[in-house]
């Protein structure tokens, strides 16, 4: 069957959900639209000619890594059914797909992407790079959807790891209900903007990122006021910090504070 047909398309609904997400971000201050609708087939494209810039590193720091580890995770997990919610080309998947094979545990593969487009291609490629693997493409939403893969694909059994994957999605769930109460009660957002942050702080790991870097330099620069003390001006923070370059954060605090540095968060 050609990988295109066996990628869902997309349920009415999601015409709705667009025209909902629109109106409401467009009516909101600041005006937003969530970047899910980026991922049509150009906008797929686009995204992994980022991933090769010079200045995106995630995408090189994640291929070295599994390119380390894929070994010493098959060995532990002992994977069985495998799924990759926001998979795109699952370029970096192949690593850890070679290592489950090689041990002999993986039966399926399930990439999960917003995109159909993306999602046939790489269902293609993928069935020709490890025939006899079970690969089930599911389009969708996965900040709504993971359950009905769950259900629709036959991985509604109690066994260990599929278990263990619909706690972490309802964990996921009560994690974006937390922080909807957090933004409706802390930044006073409408119901319809506190729910889009909160989604994006629990589902986008560049968003998580950029967060987890920011408190780092708000502990960076607190420290470095309490250690100057009458020299401080944020000023001479900003231009020490910039004269170290782009090097990690760690390393500011070594250059900014001396060994002796302290935690980067606490």
């Amino acid at each position: 069957m050609p990988a295109q047909d066996r990628v869902q398309a997309h349920p009415d609904s999601y015409l709705a959900e667009l025209r909902a997400d629109v109106r409401a971000g467009l009516t909101a201050e600041p005006k937003s639209l969530p970047p899910k609708y980026f991922y049509d087939e150009r906008g797929s494209e686009l995204f992994e000619e980022i991933t090769r810039l010079p200045e995106y590193y995630p995408t090189r720091a994640e291929t070295a890594i599994l390119q380390a580890r894929a070994g010493e995770i098959a060995e532990l997990s002992q994977c069985e059914s495998l799924v990759e919610l926001g998979s795109g080309t699952s370029a970096k998947t192949g690593l850890v797909l070679r290592a489950l094979r090689e041990r002999g545990t993986l039966r399926e593969f399930m990439p999960f992407d917003v995109d159909p487009a993306v999602l046939a291609n790489a269902t293609e490629a993928l069935a020709m790079q490890y025939p006899g693997l079970r690969i089930v493409p599911f389009v969708g939403d996965f900040e709504r959807e993971t359950a009905a893969m769950h259900r629709e694909y036959g991985l509604a059994h109690e066994d260990r790891r599929t278990a263990s994957f619909a706690r972490k999605c309802l964990l996921a769930r009560r994690l974006v209900e937390q922080g909807v109460r957090f933004f409706r009660d802390e930044a006073y957002l409408e119901e319809g903007s506190a729910r889009r942050e909160a989604e994006r702080g629990t589902f986008d790991p560049a968003y998580i990122l950029y967060s987890l870097g920011k408190l780092m330099v708000l502990k960076l620069r607190e420290d470095y006021e309490a250690a100057r003390t009458d020299r401080y001006s944020p000023r001479a923070f900003h231009d020490a910090l910039l004269a170290n370059g782009t090097v990690p954060l760690w390393l500011h605090r070594n250059l900014l504070l001396g060994e002796q540095n302290g935690s980067m968060l606490e």
